[in-house]
């Protein structure tokens, strides 16, 4: 009996995994149009440009085991099944679906201590399983970086090159880099030299294995990069917000270095979930600040997606709400959701042969009935 048991609860466990998921557990059952109606009878086109992939087997046991805990019951009794599906290329491209999102950006990872590693190589296997879907951002292993930084670098420019990846993406605290770091500026002088942008994670990050160090999360530590590659497009992720207390951490230098580095770009993903902003204030509020201080030009739209079913539409829905609730326009919401992108990533999406990446037919009317809905459902 006690085996007929567990066979059923592995069962049903398997079985959750293939079905929608409920209002808090994610699933919205089905895709709907393209782009954000807004109440002015537009629909604008999204690009999410902060999406993660990857394999189960490549995270670390410290990080797998606490992913297992935050899974929800029975889910966590497979949680391989789970990881994979939800971060396979078809699952992902399944939540852009249920989001109405045009374009998503998969990013690479080298971070074997923390989350673990998603190689170029399989990212770049993965956006060619959605290439009408999805684009790349490339990474870097720093590991042993002192002997191994020259190969290193030529094997980033082969990514950018060769895989047709359109920039690159670092996570300091969980690479364990320093922000300050002289010996990876190389980093960023080859990102000048053929125009691409960096996303940097900045802030604080919960989990294990993560080096939360102010020297690795500190925006101020990041200045010196910043000023000495002007050329260089930095995209200043999370917006240096404090994950593990939940409170806006860093983010009056991140507005400063916007004002005063016209290299320097914002995206706030993670905000507003709700495990890291559970009432969705800071969402709320560092929106009212890009209105406020003039940037909503810097501003670009990605999620930190998918983490479970659902939550790229979920994600999607708090952040219009937010720009809606701090008065945006059609116009200024229009550029956060994808025209930012587009212009931060231009050089990029010409190398690749894909600007614009939007059809000017992404912003056609819609139905009235749709419209008046945007209000209260954005």
């Amino acid at each position: 009996m006690k085996t007929k048991t567990s066979l059923a609860l592995l069962a049903l466990a398997l079985l959750l995994l293939v079905l929608p998921f409920g209002c808090n557990g994610g699933g919205s059952g089905g895709p709907r149009p393209l782009g954000v109606a807004t109440t002015s009878g537009r629909r604008l086109p999204v690009i999410d440009m902060h999406l993660h992939t990857g394999e189960w087997d490549q995270i670390p046991k410290v990080a797998q085991d606490f992913l297992r805990d935050a899974l929800p019951f029975p889910i966590k009794l497979d949680p391989r099944r789970a990881v994979n599906s939800i971060l396979s290329s078809d699952g992902i491209k399944k939540q852009l679906d249920e989001a109405g999102i045009a374009h998503g950006v998969l990013f690479a990872v080298y971070a074997p201590h923390s989350v673990g590693v998603a190689t170029n190589e399989l990212v770049r296997d993965r956006r060619n399983q959605n290439p009408d879907r999805f684009l790349a951002l490339a990474s870097i292993d720093v590991e042993s970086w002192a002997q191994h930084s020259a190969a290193r670098l030529a094997e980033l420019e082969r990514a950018l090159k060769d895989y047709r990846m359109i920039g690159i993406k670092l996570a300091h605290p969980h690479m364990k880099l320093g922000l300050a770091d002289p010996a990876i500026f190389p980093i960023y002088a080859l990102a000048e030299r053929l125009e691409a942008a960096v996303y940097a994670h900045i802030g604080n990050s919960p989990g294990p294995g993560v080096d939360n160090d102010r020297h690795n999360t500190d925006p101020l530590f990041f200045e010196e990069a910043v000023r000495r590659h002007p050329r260089c497009r930095f995209i200043l992720g999370h917006v240096g917000y404090d994950f593990i207390g939940k409170t806006l951490g860093d983010f009056d230098t991140v507005i400063r270095l916007a004002h005063q580095y016209p290299n320097v770009y914002l995206e706030a993903s993670a905000l507003g979930s709700d495990a890291s902003d559970p009432t969705g204030a800071n969402l709320l509020e560092v929106y009212r600040r890009f209105k406020a201080e003039g940037l909503i030009d810097r501003v670009i739209y990605g999620s930190d997606g998918p983490q479970r079913p659902g939550f790229v539409r979920d994600y999607l829905d708090k952040t219009v709400a937010a720009m809606v609730q701090n008065g945006y326009t059609d116009d200024e919401m229009a550029g956060v959701l994808a025209g930012n992108f587009e212009r931060v990533f231009e050089p990029g999406l010409r190398r690749i042969g894909r600007f614009p990446l939007l059809s000017s037919g992404a912003t056609s009317p819609v139905s009235s009935a749709t419209a008046a809905a945007a209000t209260s459902n954005p």
